[in-house]
């Protein structure tokens, strides 16, 4: 009597752990732009793996800052090339002293 009390108290609880993990697979899948049904059946079917696939997934609503940067300028004239101070200038005082 005692195992089969256990063993319905296991199935429940993974069977609560499986009905979480694809609550908050749906929720992050939402949050990051898909298809909240498609993902909180693939957490309901493989659990905590289907929470992780979901948490991995690029975020489609924001576009990566790398493909929308704005163009490099081009160095200015009389500058050395790399050396990070091509806007700034020196006053002459400053030199003499």
């Amino acid at each position: 009597m005692s195992s089969n009390l256990f063993i319905l108290l296991l199935l429940a609880v993974v069977l609560a752990v499986v009905m979480i993990c694809g609550e908050l697979a749906a929720l992050l899948a939402r949050e990051k732009g898909y298809n909240e049904w498609n993902w909180r059946t693939a957490g309901r079917l493989t659990g905590l793996l289907g929470l992780i696939a979901a948490a991995g997934l690029p975020d489609r609503r924001y576009p990566r800052s790398s493909k929308t940067s704005a163009p490099k300028p081009e160095p200015q004239a009389g500058s050395a090339p790399g050396s990070g101070l091509s806007g700034m200038s020196v006053s002459p005082s400053l030199l003499k002293k």
